[in-house]
């Protein structure tokens, strides 16, 4: 597992950099962290072709907002599925920050507890990134990521996959199966007509979904109560709820 700690706070890397090499000691995990005390260093590092699983970054450094961070960091999110998990000493930034989708927006003074129970979260969205969904097209068993998903649309009696990069597959299915398959995967139907990522969701409103890219899906009355159950399983706060 690669982890990157970007802070300028040298003490805050220190602690951070503590409890997760517990934590991964305890669960018997491998991994390869790196510390970096500007956003310079760690995107000049993601340049170079460093890569990453999960960055706890911080959105308050010398030389750039955290809004100028989170839009550098945009597409190496959408391109490499890394987990963010933003932690500064301030809230207001945290509702800015939700369309790149972060883990959780912790505040200082950390807490170990909340840094684990994100690093855990962390773990089951990678182990469930590596899983695919399959289909039949022409006769040729196929698959996708399920991590490349964005959301699954029923349209005139087959199946369209729209992916997080606005490719879409058509093939012919039900969502009626593929929400038995996969709900598992944190994929829930929110409408008679479509099944969402929840790991896509950006935003909740009352009566539809924000998902990555902007996309808008309406959600049914018969579903809603069961959806905003499965986001709050996955720690979405109150405000986006």
């Amino acid at each position: 597992m690669q982890i990157a700690i970007c802070d300028d706070d040298h003490a805050v890397c220190r602690q951070l950099r503590g409890w997760i090499e517990e934590y991964t000691k305890r669960e018997r995990l491998e991994i390869n962290l790196m510390v970096f005390y500007s956003a310079e260093e760690l995107l000049e590092s993601l340049s170079a072709g460093q890569w990453f699983d999960m960055v706890f970054q911080d959105i308050e450094l010398p030389k750039k907002s955290g809004l100028d961070i989170a839009e550098e960091l945009r597409k190496y999110v959408e391109c490499h599925q890394v987990v963010i998990d933003f932690i500064s000493g301030k809230q207001e930034y945290s509702m800015q920050l939700f369309d790149l989708q972060p883990i959780n927006f912790r505040l200082k003074p950390l807490k170990r507890e909340e840094i684990e129970a994100d690093l855990n979260k962390a773990c089951r969205i990678l182990k469930e990134s590596k899983y695919a969904l399959t289909y039949m097209l022409n006769n040729v068993q196929n698959g996708i990521l399920l991590r490349n998903i964005n959301y699954i649309e029923s349209v005139a009696k087959m199946i369209q996959i729209h992916t997080i990069n606005g490719e879409k597959i058509q093939f012919r299915d039900t969502l009626e199966r593929l929400e038995k398959e996969y709900g598992k995967y944190h994929f829930c139907r929110c409408h008679r007509a479509y099944i969402v990522n929840l790991h896509c969701v950006t935003a909740y409103h009352k009566g539809y979904l924000l998902l990555r890219g902007g996309k808008k899906i309406e959600i049914g009355s018969y579903y809603a109560t069961n959806l905003k159950q499965q986001l709050s399983r996955l720690d979405f706060t109150e405000e986006m709820l």
